[in-house]
């Protein structure tokens, strides 16, 4: 019992001071690097088809164009970069940092709306009061670890202190 009562009093500090949660190094790659082969598996596709020679199977490639112009828009317009963060960084006062693939992205404390389990996603989605461009939630899925859950308490502490300081 005498060693609980410090472990309680440091998990009151870590909420109400800036805390960063990382996912594993392995995901963390694999999210950077996801978009880069992406893009580079297309670029080959596109040069490919159109070295052919098939001027009228010109469909194809262009269709493939556009919709390749249309996810790098809501990708990074749309701050979908970040719908599964690598990293988040919680700071009760002033808000959340998602990193996502080439793009960081703030969200004031006071925006943050409900946290639920979600079969559907494979993780606890975190829903957003004010959209940001197209994202209105982003998930904290299974590949943060250990970590998941300390970072969910992270946020729920914070969404509740703000909505307890603004009543």
């Amino acid at each position: 019992m005498m060693q609980r009562a410090p472990q309680l009093a440091n998990e009151g500090e870590s909420t109400r001071s800036a805390h960063s949660y990382r996912a594993s190094r392995f995901w963390t790659a694999t999210l950077i690097c996801a978009p880069i082969f992406g893009f580079g598996g297309f670029s080959l596709m596109f040069i490919l088809d159109l070295s052919s020679g098939d001027i009228w199977g010109l469909g194809l490639p262009i269709f493939l164009g556009v919709s390749f112009c249309l996810v790098l828009l809501a990708y990074f317009l749309g701050n979908l970069s970040v719908l599964w963060p690598y990293a988040v960084d919680v700071d009760p006062h002033a808000g959340l940092v998602l990193h996502g693939p080439l793009r960081k992205l703030s969200i004031p404390i006071s925006d943050v709306g409900d946290v639920e389990d979600s079969l559907f996603w494979q993780g606890y989605v975190v829903h957003l009061t004010r959209p940001r461009a197209a994202l209105t939630q982003f998930i904290i899925p299974w590949y943060f670890g250990a970590q998941r859950g300390s970072l969910i308490r992270a946020i729920r502490l914070a969404s509740l202190s703000q909505s307890e300081g603004v009543r």
